[in-house]
């Protein structure tokens, strides 16, 4: 219900599917978690989207296996390539591994502070245009309460992307 503290000389892991659920949005996370996920299987030039549920997380120790970390920017319509440091509600798009053998599921272990309470992007954002925002919390959302939530600005409809859905044009 309310903070996780984790003690420096301890260490609290979330397996893949494992989900921390906080009611208060008013409590203070301290302490670092280790969040481990672990994508569908990923077959060469792949990509998978992840978003961090932690504070500070970086793409360099996520042991990825890859450089190829892309962000949306709005701005100029087109994917650049994303900077070390993850930003909270940022979803980003990252290429398989760079060699074999493939198909493999590709685990991370996300460390740091359990992001909680009400979260901003701060990536900028128009009207009608499209975004890739990420889950920022170590759990689940509700769909439903996301819409209502951010009805303002969104016009009821959430797009589900996966890697293993071929490729349409």
């Amino acid at each position: 219900t309310n903070s996780v503290t984790v003690a420096s000389t301890a260490s609290l892991k979330f397996e893949d599917k494992a989900s921390l659920f906080q009611v208060n949005d008013n409590a203070v996370n301290s302490g670092k978690i280790i969040y481990e996920r672990i994508s569908a299987q990923m077959k060469d030039q792949d990509y998978v989207y992840w978003s961090s549920p932690v504070f500070g997380q970086k793409f360099s120790t996520l042991s990825l296996g890859t450089k190829s970390c892309f962000a949306f920017n709005i701005a100029t319509n087109s994917w650049i390539y994303a900077d070390d440091n993850m930003e909270i509600g940022r979803g980003y798009t990252i290429k398989a591994r760079n060699s074999g053998p493939f198909p493999y599921d590709q685990k991370v272990a996300f460390e740091g502070t359990p992001n909680n309470g009400l979260l901003t992007l701060g990536t900028p954002t128009k009207f009608d245009e499209y975004i890739l925002v990420g889950n920022p919390y170590p759990s689940a959302l509700f769909a439903d309460d996301f819409l209502r939530g951010n009805s303002t600005i969104l016009e009821g409809t959430l797009y589900f992307w996966t890697h293993n859905t071929p490729i349409a044009y």
